[in-house]
């Protein structure tokens, strides 16, 4: 491209610093964070003073999802590249970092000497972070609410006791496949994130009843918990949370193979705010404790009892009964649901949008129609591997959903 001089003397301006700042703006909205630092601020002072405007708020490094494939890994941070960057903006309040596998503990330690105003850090998959980067970023970076650790495999109750000690505002925290973290960290949460209120420990398969009790006691205001493959929580825990939390909204305790109606008992009692339950995989769970707690959250929505072979359609019309709001309802592998249930849920919650009969092997055409009959807003139904579906039930169902989209069969 020419370079067009406007003539001031010996000054001149080249065309690209005369683009409107705002379109500027809109156009570098679409590059990589990346580029704004590394490459794009070396054209002129006008594109580096917006560059450095736009970055100043918010870090994003991490790899992102393009499609079904990961961005190409030369465009991973490095350490080097993190602490040359750092420094430079002080007044960063986010930081994405995720999947920086070349990232170590140096660049970390930087990272928390420089950006004291970060409120939210996503370090997930960062395979070299340990509890020595973690303790840095928590000294320098105070005023964190939220923490996304998710798979970093090396941070342990250490890590996690240096975060809950120096960053007292923690309200949301991710240690999602944090293997190493047990019962110790929960305690040491207790003692010091008083406003934590949401906390995913999905595969912490250290995790016990006494971990959770103790986290109970010290965070009340937990709303959203994820317990997903914590194998050693049982109804114990599960009552401790409730008792302790009423607050709570949403609970996760899929594959929790050792919870079973008392733990349902328990959050019918004292969760009358309960929205969605996970229950996936909690094979122990029967009817019993499935109509308590419908009877005692009545404002549930979401509600996953997938692989629960146990409950049967009195489970389902006791929800029907109790849960008029119920929009969303997974029952994969409930071989003793029949036609008989799904009529009287289609009855009782009109609002249902979402549902998943996959592998539910004694559902024929009935319950297709009562859904078209009853559920208008009904979005999309799952009917995998059930052979007694029909054209005669899709064709009712497409006639009276509209919107409706239906996986696993086709008229």
């Amino acid at each position: 491209m020419a370079v067009v001089r406007l003539q001031h003397g010996n000054d001149w301006t080249p065309p690209v610093s005369r683009i409107p700042l705002e379109l500027l703006a809109l156009v570098f909205a679409h590059v990589e964070s990346k580029w704004l630092v590394l490459t794009v601020p070396n054209v002129c002072h006008t594109w580096r003073n917006v560059c450095r405007e736009m970055l100043a708020a918010r870090l994003d490094f991490g790899w992102s999802v393009v499609g079904k494939y990961w961005r190409d890994k030369a465009s991973a941070l490095s350490d080097q590249a993190l602490i040359w960057v750092a420094p430079k903006f002080p007044k960063a309040t986010s930081a994405n970092i995720d999947f920086c596998r070349t990232v170590t503990d140096a660049g970390f330690k930087v990272l928390g000497e420089s950006c004291h105003q970060l409120t939210a850090i996503s370090l997930w998959r960062c395979e070299r972070l340990t509890d020595v980067g973690l303790d840095s970023i928590a000294r320098g970076c105070t005023l964190l609410t939220k923490v996304n650790l998710w798979r970093c495999e090396h941070i342990t109750d250490i890590g996690i006791a240096a975060v809950a000690r120096q960053c007292k505002q923690l309200d949301t925290f991710n240690l999602s496949y944090c293997e190493n973290v047990t019962d110790a960290a929960l305690e040491a949460l207790s003692e010091s994130a008083k406003r934590l209120h949401t906390i995913n420990l999905s595969y912490c398969t250290k995790i016990t009843d006494k971990g959770l009790a103790a986290l109970a006691k010290g965070c009340t205001k937990l709303s959203t918990v994820n317990f997903t493959r914590c194998t050693a929580i049982t109804d114990v825990g599960v009552a401790a949370l409730a008792s302790a939390c009423p607050r709570l909204i949403k609970v996760n305790l899929c594959e929790c193979t050792a919870v079973a109606d008392r733990g349902l008992f328990a959050l019918a009692a004292c969760c009358p705010r309960l929205v969605e339950v996970n229950l996936r995989y909690c094979e122990l769970i029967t009817d019993e404790g499935l109509a308590v707690l419908a009877a005692g959250c009545p404002e549930l929505t979401h509600v996953n009892i997938s692989v629960c072979d146990r409950v049967t359609d009195d489970g389902l019309v006791a929800l029907a009964k109790g849960c008029k709001k119920l929009v969303t309802i997974k029952l994969t592998y409930c071989e003793s649901i029949t036609d008989k249930g799904m009529v009287a849920l289609a009855g009782g919650c009109s609002l249902l949008t979402h549902v998943n009969l996959s592998a539910c092997s004694q559902i024929t055409d009935d319950t297709l129609i009562a859904l078209a009959e009853k559920c208008k807003e009904l979005e999309e139904i799952q009917v995998h591997e059930i052979r007694s579906i029909t054209g005669v039930g899709l064709t009712a169902l497409k006639d009276g959903c509209p919107k409706v989209k239906v996986k696993g069969a086709e008229l």
